[in-house]
């Protein structure tokens, strides 16, 4: 049975769901038309127009009790489905689990295959061992997909994944997948680990959550030359999907002949994410919000940035354990000297950082180490106090009672907490802040890569550098790494 990428079709008439196939034709193995993504009216001659697409087709009519949006009992499902099966023209027909008995035998009187599936809403079932294996001894094509609520659950999958493989089941005979942000990548890993097919949608109307674009899919992330010999590598964080680590790694690997890939593992469980990084063994890994500070404990040796920062943003896989750095430091500062080359010194040799987390640890030793005198200001004055004592630095509380120091220090304001962030409220974490128009302002975020912060900033005249400038550089010394290690397990 042939598998590969499969571009779940949305539209609400056919002339939408051909001009989705249109975009994405050339980065995909097959489609699933989504009958109850459809206004009725389209079903009339489906079977017949799937069947001139150029692809294997997928009939799915996906009720909503599995997030799909068909509405009706299940009877009226199987009888829609069922007449939709009689059109003929499918090379695979999807029937849930619940789903009568006769579907299953008059698709497979039609010559079609079957996809038997089920829609997990909380997490990865125990007996979803055994059901795919039963079902797949019955001649029928097991799917599960799963939605996942934590790292927990995605090390679960990934055991499943190999449980099912030691019974037998062989390449190609199965699909299984996780579904929302935990899962991306399992849809990322799934063909390397032996499913028939990895779906994808248009992002305009997307079939499922976690779902990629075909193109990220086949250009990104190269899943049609991934294997389990592949080496991996990630960036872990929460959230992490608006990383744009992926974009900057992979497109060198793919440069480079490398047969690696780098991926968004989304995390909320440090414990069961080290579990599953000795599951998938992950090879080098970034670190972002929030835990930066948390992986700490499980390095096996740190080096003098990590010991003197008490971060860590770069994990590499060394001698059975794991050795950290934070490329943070250095990050931060190449594009500050570079803007500072162009453009001239500060006003002031002195610098205000906002935040007192794993990155404002990282920019204040930063600074330091440059000859800046520093104010450190957070909305928990206490943990500001404690990390401007360790580098006999000045402290103060994030609130409008500080902007008068802030003008003492305002050479260079650099921006470290996560407000702003893409996925929470646009925001500025000092609106109260008027400049002066003379200040450098720095923020690490980057995504987006203009933030409230620096756009007020600029309108004030100042000048700004962007986050991105800091990741591209951190990335690099991060791909130095990761290089090294991969010619250690290649030769």
């Amino acid at each position: 049975m042939r598998g590969g990428v499969c571009l779940s079709l949305t539209g609400r008439t056919k002339e939408e769901a051909e001009e989705q196939l249109a975009r994405w034709r050339e980065k995909v193995d097959l489609v699933e038309v989504r009958a109850d993504c459809m206004d009725e009216s389209a079903w009339e001659g489906l079977g017949e127009w799937a069947s001139g697409l150029g692809l294997p087709a997928i009939l799915t009519l996906r009720s909503d009790r599995d997030g799909g949006f068909f509405e009706g009992t299940e009877d009226v499902h199987d009888e829609a489905l069922g007449e939709l099966v009689r059109q003929g023209g499918w090379a695979y027909v999807d029937v849930e689990a619940w789903a009568a008995d006769w579907l299953v035998d008059e698709v497979r009187r039609r010559g079609m295959h079957v996809i038997r599936s089920r829609h997990v809403m909380d997490g990865v079932p125990e007996d979803l061992e055994h059901w795919m294996v039963e079902t797949a001894g019955q001649g029928l094509v097991p799917k599960a997909a799963c939605m996942l609520g934590g790292t927990e659950d995605l090390l679960r999958l990934v055991r499943l994944h190999r449980r099912i493989t030691a019974e037998g089941l062989p390449p190609g005979s199965y699909i299984l997948l996780g579904m929302g942000p935990y899962g991306v990548p399992s849809r990322i890993l799934s063909l390397a680990w032996g499913s028939l097919l990895t779906f994808s949608s248009d992002p305009g109307r997307t079939a499922a959550p976690g779902h990629l674009d075909p193109g990220v899919m086949a250009d990104l992330y190269r899943v049609r030359e991934l294997s389990e010999s592949t080496v991996l590598f990630g960036v872990i964080g929460n959230p992490v999907l608006h990383s744009r680590s992926p974009h900057l790694h992979n497109p060198v690997y793919r440069r480079e002949g490398m047969d690696a890939v780098y991926l968004p593992i989304q995390v909320d469980d440090l414990t069961s994410f080290m579990d599953l990084a000795d599951e998938l063994s992950l090879q080098g890994l970034s670190v972002t919000i929030p835990h930066k500070e948390g992986v700490i404990p499980f390095l096996t040796v740190r080096d003098p940035v990590v010991q003197a920062v008490g971060s860590c943003n770069t994990m590499v896989r060394r001698d059975g354990g794991w050795f950290g750095t934070s490329t943070d430091v250095e990050g931060f500062l190449r594009p500050l000297r570079e803007e500072i080359a162009r453009g001239g010194d500060p006003v002031m040799k002195a610098a205000v950082v906002l935040g007192a987390g794993g990155a404002a640890r990282a920019v204040v030793y930063g600074l330091v180490q440059e000859g800046f005198r520093v104010l450190v200001l957070n909305r928990t004055e206490e943990r500001a106090r404690v990390l401007a004592e360790e580098f006999g630095v000045d402290w103060g509380a994030l609130s409008p009672e500080s902007a008068e120091r802030m003008r003492e220090f305002r050479g260079l304001i650099v921006q470290t907490t996560s407000v702003g962030m893409e996925g929470k409220e646009p925001a500025s974490p000092v609106p109260w802040y008027r400049f002066e128009g003379d200040e450098i302002c720095y923020d690490i975020v980057y995504t987006p890569r203009i933030t409230p912060f620096l756009e007020a900033a600029r309108r004030a005249g100042c000048r700004i550098i962007t986050g991105d400038r800091m990741l591209e550089a951190q990335a690099e010394e991060q791909m130095r790494l990761f290089a090294a290690r991969y010619r250690e397990l290649r030769g």
